[in-house]
């Protein structure tokens, strides 16, 4: 399994296909392995570079303080490694904030950005529930009524209507053996509470597709809009059907999104703001 090791960190990576390189960064409690559903169809035109960032899944640091802008810098360490110049990054919620950081400060590595269910900034409500939820983690550990209670925020209602899918979900997620640990999930919710590039989104000036579940109450369609509108060569693409997790309850329809705007012609002058997509149920 292969690891950069730097600066008293081990961090894990995966690369999947061939052709141009393009990124994938998890949310927050996630792994690489989250990106499992759209894996398959993505590496057949991509070269995929997925990471485990430093307070979640295979990789570890020493005990201390984190930022997103330090996740981003951990990504221009492990392009560095892999002999990467330059590479689509994609994000999805948390992933999306270090997304956003490292266009800020590396814009000249950054092909193309590709923004899932995210913002400039957290909300307050968030803090509140992940506050809840770390405070939960570190006095009772992960248990299923953790994730009974975490998965609402992170599936659609239609999802539901298959209640023995879900329960199946939530039973293999709750055995997951590379969940962080409550002192790490608790360390990503800080670092996430100082996520705010409001006042520099206008400092990203390569082609940026947003992505957005009509079903998202975790961050609302609303607050992935304005970041949008903030981007000066961004578009959005609201996905109905899904919520939080396009990726894993539209993978064939992300795939697709997300191939389609990566391949358009450079000469494009921005990526079109498409109506509503309805998708499929997954």
């Amino acid at each position: 399994m292969p690891f950069l090791e730097k600066n008293g960190c081990k961090f894990y990576y995966e690369i999947h296909g061939a052709g141009a390189p393009l990124v994938l960064l998890h949310g927050l409690c996630a792994d690489g392995y989250s990106w499992l559903p759209v894996r398959r169809a993505l590496s057949a035109n991509f070269r995929l570079v997925i990471p485990d960032n430093r307070l979640s899944g295979r990789s570890s640091c020493p005990p201390g303080p984190v930022s997103i802008k330090r996740m981003a810098e951990d990504l221009r360490d492990l392009l560095d490694h892999l002999g990467i110049v330059k590479a689509a990054v994609a994000g999805h919620s948390m992933g999306g904030y270090a997304a956003q950081e490292f266009a800020i400060a590396f814009p000249e590595r950054v092909e193309k950005l590709v923004l899932e269910s995210t913002a400039a900034v957290s909300s307050n409500r968030n803090k509140a529930l992940f506050t809840n939820l770390a405070d939960e983690l570190q006095s009772r550990g992960y248990t299923e009524m953790f994730w009974k209670n975490f998965f609402p925020w992170l599936i659609s209602p239609s999802f539901y209507d298959r209640p023995k899918v879900v329960e199946r979900i939530i039973k293999i997620t709750a055995g997951y053996p590379y969940l962080p640990s409550p002192l790490n999930f608790a360390r990503q919710v800080a670092a996430s509470y100082a996520h705010d590039t409001v006042s520099r989104l206008a400092r990203i000036k390569t082609r940026a597709l947003i992505l957005s579940g009509g079903c998202d109450i975790l961050i609302t369609p609303d607050e992935s809009r304005a970041l949008a509108a903030a981007i000066p060569r961004a578009g959005f693409t609201l996905v109905k059907n899904a919520a939080h997790t396009i990726h894993f309850e539209q993978p064939d329809l992300f795939a697709k999104t997300v191939s389609a705007f990566l391949t358009l012609p450079a000469a494009e002058p921005s990526f079109p703001r498409r109506p509503p997509m309805r998708g499929r149920a997954a």
